[in-house]
C-alpha cells in the first residue's frame, strides 16, 4: 500500500508543479485551460464539496478564512479524491507535459 501512496503523491506533485508553471497557482480554476469546460465545472463542483467536508482541517480552514477558499494547485491537489482525480485527468490540458519520474519509467 505504501508504494501506491508514494506513486500517487509523486504524480500529484508533478501535476501540481506543471500546472502552476503553465497557468499560475490558481490557473486550475479557469475552464479555458482545460479540454472540456463542462467537465471542468463538474470537477470544481465535486472539489468544492470535498472542501466543505474537510473544512475543519487546518490548511483548509486557513485558506477559507484568509483567501476565501481559493487554494493554489499544490494545496488543492491534496484534497482530490480518486473520483475527482479521475475527472481532472480526463480534462487535463494536453499541452502540459508531466514528465514521468525515472523511478516509474519503463526500462
Amino acid at each position: 500500500m505504501y508504494a501506491l501512496e508514494a506513486i500517487e503523491q509523486t504524480l500529484k506533485t508533478k501535476i501540481a508543479y506543471e500546472l502552476a508553471h503553465s497557468f499560475g497557482p490558481d490557473g486550475y480554476l479557469n475552464p479555458t485551460h482545460f479540454k472540456d469546460p463542462t467537465k471542468h465545472q463538474t470537477t470544481l463542483t465535486k472539489f468544492k464539496e470535498i472542501v466543505a467536508k474537510n473544512r475543519k482541517l487546518p490548511f483548509v480552514a486557513h485558506h477559507v478564512a484568509q483567501y476565501g477558499g481559493v487554494m493554489p494547485i499544490w494545496v488543492a491537489i491534496e484534497l482530490f479524491t480518486s473520483g475527482c482525480w479521475r475527472l481532472f485527468t480526463r480534462i487535463y490540458p494536453g499541452e502540459v507535459k508531466v514528465p514521468l519520474p525515472s523511478s516509474l519509467a519503463p526500462e
